[in-house]
This record gives C-alpha cells, sequence and structure tokens, in this order.
C-alpha cells in the first residue's frame, strides 16, 4: 500500500530556522510515496514569511504541494496557548478539506530550532515498514538527547498540567529526570505507552485524529489520578486556566477512538546525528 502523509508546523519569528527545518522535511517526505505541506503563519517580526514563500517555490519544482494559512485575526496575548490551538486547528480543518483520499498519516512539527537539527529518518522508517511496526500505535513522539517538552507531557503518574503546582519547576525537573531515564533504559524496540506527548515530532494515523480538536484550557483527570500525581511529586495542584494544546488533543483522540498515544525511546532528531542507511 502506497503512504501518503501531510506535515505540519505553525510558523511565527522562526525566519532563521526555515531553510534547516524545510531541509529535514525534504527528508522525511522522502519516506512517502507522496506529501503535502500545510502551514499557519502568524504576524511575524522576521522574516518568516518571506523564508516561507521561499519555500513554496521550492517545493512546487519538487512537484509537493504548500500551503501557507495566514491568520488575519489580532493573536490574543493572554494566553500564549490559544493561538497556538487556533494555528493547529487549522492545519486539522485544511488537512480535512484536502483527504479526499483518505491519506493515513498527518505530522505535526514544530518549525523552530526544535527540528533544525540533523534528522535521521532511518528512526522514522522503523515505525513505517512493517505491520508488526504499525500496529503497535496511532499517535508516536520521539526521544531526544534532551527530553524538554514536560508540558505535553502525560502518563501514569505525572497526568495533570506540570505548570499547575505549587513549585513547578521542581515537578517539571523530576518529570524530565524520570521520563529520560525511563526512555534511555528501556528496549529501544518497545514503545512507551502515555495519555499525551509531542517533543516537537509527532505522526498520527488520519482515521484517529482528524475528528479531534486542540484546546488551550487545562484538563483534569479524575479524582485518583490527580491525587496519585500530588502524592508523586508531594506538591499540592493549582487552579492554572491555561494547559499545553496537544494534552487535549490527544486526550481527545482517546475518548473519541481509542487511540494509542506512544513514545519511541529511539531519537530522531539529534545534535550528534550522523548519517547511515535506513533500518
Amino acid at each position: 500500500m502506497s503512504k501518503k502523509c501531510f506535515i505540519g508546523g505553525c510558523a511565527m519569528n522562526c525566519g532563521q530556522y526555515i531553510q534547516a527545518v524545510f531541509d529535514n522535511i525534504v527528508k522525511i517526505g522522502g519516506l512517502f510515496d507522496e506529501y503535502k505541506i500545510i502551514i499557519a503563519y502568524d504576524e511575524s517580526r522576521d522574516d518568516t514569511l518571506a523564508k516561507l514563500n521561499e519555500q513554496v517555490e521550492r517545493f512546487s519544482k519538487m512537484g509537493v504541494k504548500m500551503v501557507i494559512l495566514t491568520n488575519r485575526n489580532p493573536l490574543i496575548q493572554s494566553f500564549r496557548t490559544i493561538n497556538i490551538a487556533n494555528a493547529r486547528n487549522a492545519i486539522i480543518n485544511k488537512i480535512n478539506q484536502l483527504n479526499v483520499d483518505n491519506w493515513e498519516y498527518f505530522i505535526m512539527m514544530d518549525l523552530d530550532d526544535i527540528c533544525s537539527i540533523q534528522c535521521d529518518v532511518s528512526v522514522l522508517a522503523r515505525y513505517l515498514n512493517g505491520s508488526a511496526r504499525t500496529s503497535k500505535w496511532d499517535a508516536l513522539s520521539f526521544n531526544r538527547d534532551t527530553y524538554y517538552d514536560i508540558w505535553a507531557l502525560s502518563y501514569e503518574p505525572y497526568v495533570y498540567n506540570c505548570w499547575a503546582w505549587q513549585h513547578p519547576y521542581k515537578s517539571v525537573g523530576k518529570i524530565k529526570e524520570e521520563i529520560k531515564r525511563k526512555l534511555d533504559t528501556m528496549n529501544p524496540d518497545e514503545l512507551f505507552e502515555c495519555y499525551s506527548a509531542f517533543n516537537g515530532f509527532a505522526i498520527y494515523r488520519c482515521a484517529l485524529f482528524l475528528n479531534c480538536r486542540y484546546c488551550w484550557k487545562t484538563r483534569v483527570f479524575e479524582a485518583g489520578l490527580m491525587r496519585q500525581n500530588a502524592i508523586a511529586l508531594n506538591d499540592i495542584f493549582i487552579n492554572k486556566p491555561d494547559d499545553c494544546e496537544h494534552r487535549a488533543f490527544h486526550l481527545d483522540a482517546i475518548h473519541k477512538n481509542g487511540a494509542r498515544i506512544r513514545i519511541s525511546p529511539r531519537i530522531l532528531f539529534s545534535a550528534d546525528y550522523t548519517d547511515r542507511p535506513p533500518v
């Protein structure tokens, strides 16, 4: 069966990274028989839009459709995640419009420094080749040399918004240390089960996520899980209204479609990357 994928990302004030990120997108796109790029752009203080338009021309010459969705509404300053959630939902809406042939995958990736370092596409290829590998996940993100994205991360007992605690920096530090240890010491051919994870890049099965929405509001888990989280952190949670938009998106897919959210212990983007053929 042919593999087709949408690749999406949000762009604002990231002009200096666009060339390197899109060089990686060329590598990633090469794993698929066909791919399309959808970028949600918010007004920037730098040359992000000019750099994106250069990429539109570049990919057009390659026969790859690239769409830039420009936000015409004023940005909301109170909660940054409102703007990001709106941008990601715009990408999902566009995928739904274009997905008349029921493509199998879409990727959401950051367009700043997080995805501008070298990408080892052989890691992603492992999970696209062979029914046994692809049957283990519906959303897949990846380990990194430094696992930085604790805000998007939810796994037991750390399920709640990591910044919604009385001592958030202590809590984030503890979770970051633990998730890195878990991923680095687990069998590299296994996947880590969680409620939510992103870490700058994730691939999704369209069928289980295109009816879901990103949302900036904090999600509260059932009382037992909240107690376990508080005990594990030895901290008290507080009422913080804004949360990472990925958590709501992933929980929506779990509740609606039984989606399996997983993390690969393998590193896709690495500062210590060296070229090698796909596995």
